[in-house]
């Protein structure tokens, strides 16, 4: 059996040891780039994807079969704190890579992951992959000019990109709303809090489990089809009163819900799902890990975990 040799930018992010496990479990040779620091293995690298040498020295130096491009700012919030910063990353990175690629390795195969900020407010719900790319702010405006410089290299590299939707699961910081809004409860629990600070909890946001997504990811690399952009997602909505609700149960407490002003945002979508007929047309894929399941396991890591991270 021919081993598959596999990178992952960003393996250290949230999403990067979820990809690993998901692709070592499938039979896949893993390598990663990190921000922070190489490892004794030998297969983690420390490299800044905005610095245009050191990747091409990785990639001559390597020929992946392939590489599942991770690496990049993955806060709105923080885009607008950073916006020239999060172009070098997001644009500049992915076109180093991609250009490295071109002379070193043309048949590597990547996946580009970019997101569903760039469809910015649904025309229409389910949004599919024609829907307009009318995102707002430096991260989705990144995240466009990263899709668009991305399919300038389709005539000379295998490349498919995902425009892929909120996604969580355990270990997610809890600076993004489920884990957020769990870690809080949790909190309460053990006396440490005494409410839940909320924006608009009716808003319904597509909230897929990240094993699933990395589960897309490997069968869309594996699939034959290139070219093309493809929604991750779940294809259905939750909103944020549903998990509220739900964790209340789980952690058997009440608790009061006091809305901070500065955590609403104007002019926020009240629902957002996607699409999945192409990503189901390409792949044998479905959700294995239902909202239920999902927030359970959230709520056990930080049952557990919970005086490390506050």
């Amino acid at each position: 059996m021919i081993t598959k040799k596999a990178l992952i930018t960003g393996i250290d992010g949230f999403v990067g040891p979820y990809l690993k496990a998901e692709l070592a479990n499938n039979g896949y040779d893993v390598f990663g780039l990190s921000l922070a620091q190489a490892d004794a293995s030998n297969q983690i690298f420390k490299c800044d994807i905005s610095d245009r040498a050191a990747v091409a020295e990785i990639i001559k130096a390597h020929k992946f079969d392939y590489i599942f491009h991770l690496a990049g700012f993955s806060s709105p919030q923080e885009a607008e704190r950073h916006p020239e910063l999060v172009f070098e990353v997001n644009v500049n990175g992915t076109i180093n890579l991609l250009d490295a690629l071109v002379e070193f390795s043309p048949t590597t195969k990547i996946l580009i992951v970019s997101s569903s900020y760039a469809y910015g407010h649904p025309k229409y719900l389910p949004i599919n992959e024609q829907h307009p790319l009318a995102g707002t702010g430096a991260y989705a405006a990144s995240r466009i000019a990263q899709e668009k410089a991305a399919l300038t290299y389709t005539d000379r590299l295998a490349l498919i990109i995902t425009r892929s939707f909120n996604h969580t699961g355990p270990g997610q910081m809890a600076t993004v709303i489920i884990p957020k809004i769990i870690q809080s409860v949790v909190a309460i629990k053990q006396g440490k809090q005494k409410s839940l600070l909320m924006g608009n909890s009716h808003i319904r946001r597509d909230i897929t489990d990240v094993r699933d997504v990395v589960r897309a990811y490997r069968l869309l690399m594996e699939q034959r089809q290139r070219g093309l952009v493809c929604n991750v997602c779940r294809g259905e909505s939750i909103s944020l009163q549903e998990v509220i609700d739900y964790i209340k149960i789980k952690s058997r407490i009440s608790f009061p819900v006091e809305i901070a002003p500065e955590l609403l945002r104007k002019n926020e979508p009240l629902n957002i799902y996607g699409d999945t007929s192409l990503l189901k047309s390409l792949i044998v894929w479905n959700n294995l890990i239902s909202y239920p399941a999902m927030l359970d396991d959230i709520y056990d890591y930080y049952l557990q975990f919970n005086n490390t991270f506050l």
